[in-house]
C-alpha cells in the first residue's frame, strides 16, 4: 500500500502487485489520511484487451486509474487522452484517434524548441477546470514512451490533429471541437458521472484555443501549430 497524490488530490493504493508502485513513483507522497483506491479481480479482468494479453500487474494499474478518474469527475477533473506539454509557461494539448501522431507532433515541438519545451504527459494527463480556467496534470499514466513531468500547467491551445502531406491550420467550428474531444474523453459508464463530464468538456471548448492541424511530421508543422497558438502569420 502507498499514497499517491495527483492532480491535488491524494490516494492510498491498495495494490496487490509491485509495478504499480514502482510506475507512481514520481508521484508517492508520505502516508496519509486518504482515500481508498483498490480493485476486485473482475475489475482487472474487464481491463483485459481481446487483441493483445497483457500481464496482471499491468491490468491493476490501468483498473486503479479508472477508479481513480471516476473519482476525480466529482471534482470537475478528467481524463483527456492527448500528449500535453508545456511552453512558454503555457500547456498546449495535441490530440487525435490513436496512431494518427500526437507523441510524434510533440516531439517535433520538443526537435524545434528545444529546452523551452517540457513535456507534462504523453497519453493520458489529467484536466482541472476552475474558475480560472483549465489546467494540465502530469500523471504516471503516460503511454508506452513513458514520457511525463509531475507539474501542471494552464491549457493555452487544444491542436485537433489530421495527418497531411501540407501543414494547414483550419478553425474547427464547435460541433465538431465538441465531438472531436469528448470522443477522446474517458467516459465512464455510470450515467450521473457522465452527465457531469459532458459540460466540462464544453467549458474546455469555451475557454481554451482549439484548432485543427493538418501536418506532416516535419518541424514546419510544429512551427505552423505555434504561431496560430500566438496569433503569428506564418
Amino acid at each position: 500500500m502507498f499514497t499517491l497524490r495527483i492532480a491535488d488530490h491524494s490516494f492510498c493504493i491498495d495494490n496487490r502487485y509491485g509495478y504499480i508502485e514502482k510506475m507512481c513513483t514520481d508521484y508517492i507522497i508520505p502516508d496519509c489520511n486518504a482515500q481508498i483506491i483498490s480493485v476486485t479481480d473482475d475489475e482487472i479482468k474487464r481491463e483485459e484487451n481481446t487483441d493483445i494479453k497483457y500481464s496482471d500487474d499491468y491490468l491493476e494499474s490501468l483498473a486503479v486509474y479508472r477508479k481513480i478518474c471516476e473519482v476525480l469527475t466529482d471534482d470537475n477533473i478528467i481524463l483527456f487522452h492527448c500528449s500535453a506539454i508545456m511552453i512558454d509557461d503555457m500547456a498546449v494539448l495535441f490530440t487525435a484517434p490513436s496512431g494518427t501522431g500526437k507523441s510524434t507532433h510533440a516531439r517535433l515541438w520538443k526537435k524545434h524548441f528545444g529546452n523551452k519545451v517540457k513535456v507534462i504527459n504523453d497519453d493520458k494527463p489529467l484536466i482541472r477546470f476552475d474558475k480560472d480556467g483549465a489546467f494540465v496534470y502530469g500523471t504516471p499514466w503516460c503511454g508506452k514512451h513513458g514520457l511525463q513531468t509531475n507539474t501542471s500547467a494552464r491549457i493555452d491551445a487544444v491542436f485537433i490533429l489530421e495527418q497531411s502531406t501540407q501543414n494547414e491550420i483550419i478553425k474547427p467550428d464547435f460541433f465538431d471541437a465538441y465531438t472531436t474531444m469528448l470522443s477522446q474523453t474517458y467516459r465512464p459508464d455510470d450515467t450521473g458521472k457522465m452527465r457531469k463530464i459532458m459540460p466540462l468538456v464544453n467549458r474546455f471548448i469555451s475557454g481554451v484555443k482549439y484548432f485543427r492541424l493538418k501536418c506532416n511530421m516535419s518541424e514546419d508543422a510544429a512551427v505552423t501549430a505555434y504561431n496560430a497558438m500566438k496569433g503569428l502569420k506564418s
